[in-house]
């Protein structure tokens, strides 16, 4: 750029040459000056917009936060009142229906062994007893199947529900870190403002 500039003088004056070459030296000077401001104002008017957009994305993404918070709270709260008990009745209900099966499986037992013993004896003694073995054994097999399966209801209810409060328990832990991280990350924008 050319600032004070010493013309050298002559009879009818500066040397013209000298002039016109300093006023062209300020013209092009001033041409990249202005071409520089050009450039910049673009560019603070891109980042001004830029800016404007990442505010409003900042607030829409702390809006969701927020709305995200509540409804892991609320979430945590409904799970909190919601009771463990449901399923145990459930399993209840799988037990009850076992025990009357065993219950009528028992009653159908003692009607036939009330028919055989109204029942006329007309068949020898020994295939008698031989029966009433058989039957015994027939009575004992379908006790012990009734028992073991009322066991495996009982048994499995309790793995369900030792399960349900298992998966109850790590859901509320995951709500509740949730819930922290998202009021630890909404306080520190909170902040930073």
């Amino acid at each position: 750029m050319a600032g004070s500039k010493n013309f050298s003088i002559s009879r009818k004056g500066y040397n013209p040459a000298e002039v016109d070459e300093y006023i062209a030296a300020s013209e092009m000077s001033a041409a990249d000056l202005r071409e520089s401001y050009a450039a910049l104002q673009t560019k603070y008017d891109s980042l001004f917009e830029e800016n404007g957009k990442l505010i409003k994305e900042r607030e829409q993404l702390r809006q969701e936060c927020k709305t995200m918070a509540a409804a892991l709270k609320q979430l945590r709260e409904n799970s909190d009142n919601q009771p463990v008990e449901s399923s145990d009745d459930e399993y209840k209900a799988k037990y009850e229906e076992t025990a009357a099966q065993l219950k009528d499986a028992l009653a159908q037992i003692e009607e036939l062994k009330s028919q055989k013993a109204e029942a006329p004896i007309v068949v020898e003694p020994a295939s008698a007893s031989q029966m009433i073995e058989e039957v015994a054994q027939v009575v004992k097999r379908v006790e012990s199947d009734a028992r073991r399966k009322a066991e495996a209801v009982t048994a499995a209810a309790k793995l369900e529900q030792t399960q349900a409060q298992l998966i109850h328990s790590r859901v509320n832990d995951e709500v509740k870190s949730l819930i922290q991280m998202l009021e630890s990350f909404l306080e520190e924008h909170e902040k930073s403002e």
